[in-house]
């Protein structure tokens, strides 16, 4: 269940990976949403394929002492 908040991250993912994921701005849609969740569990599995399809970032390695 995702749960909107202060940032726009977790909506710009599920729009980026073509979910179609509730996205939660109230107790009564939360309770809507675990409804929704039991009954498309492919929805998260399809999620968690996109998210590992994704290029890994590179990230610089952190400089050593000495």
């Amino acid at each position: 269940m995702v749960f909107a908040g202060n940032s726009h991250k977790v909506e710009d993912v599920l729009q980026a990976a073509g979910s179609r994921i509730p996205v939660c701005r109230s107790f009564v849609e939360a309770r809507k949403a675990v409804r929704w969740a039991d009954k498309h569990p492919h929805a998260y599995d399809a999620l968690f394929d996109w998210l590992e399809r994704q290029p890994r970032p590179q990230l610089p390695l952190p400089l050593t002492a000495g």
